[in-house]
């Protein structure tokens, strides 16, 4: 088995045990969600945990525009889907930096999202879990 190999089972049997519903990306990362769904956490064969909060910026469009002929522009559009993720995230924030995360905020014609990273060693499950466990902690 190798060090990822590893990882994944090791870490997927530790949510598991904790009701978490894990799906692993053909070998290529680790995802569950936490938060109640608001919070999407990868685990990475690149090296690092991801907690990301995201939204669709087609569905935030629609939510926006609701029935309104008016188009939103991208800038507004952006700004808009800033204040919503902010607002979704602020409660973690400062958890989250404290605890030495990263934040990131990344913006795509089809999406944005800020996420909170921590570095990892891929290979080692035993320094793996404390990471994953300190991203469940401060998900609750």
């Amino acid at each position: 088995m190798s060090g990822w190999e590893a990882v994944t089972a090791a870490v997927a049997t530790w949510l598991r045990d904790r009701g978490y519903a894990v799906d692993l990306d053909g070998g290529r990362s680790l995802t569950f969600s936490a938060a109640a769904g608001d919070c999407l956490v990868e685990v990475s064969p690149a090296g690092r945990v991801l907690c990301q909060f995201g939204i669709d910026l087609d569905e935030l469009r629609d939510l926006i525009a609701g029935s309104a002929t008016e188009d939103l522009g991208d800038d507004e559009l952006q700004r808009a889907a800033r204040y919503h993720l902010q607002t979704l995230a602020k409660r973690y924030q400062g958890r989250f930096l404290a605890a030495g995360f990263a934040e990131e905020y990344e913006v795509t014609s089809d999406h944005a999202v800020i996420s909170f990273t921590h570095p990892i060693d891929s290979t080692a499950p035993e320094r793996v879990l404390p990471v994953v466990s300190r991203c469940v902690e401060l998900l609750r």
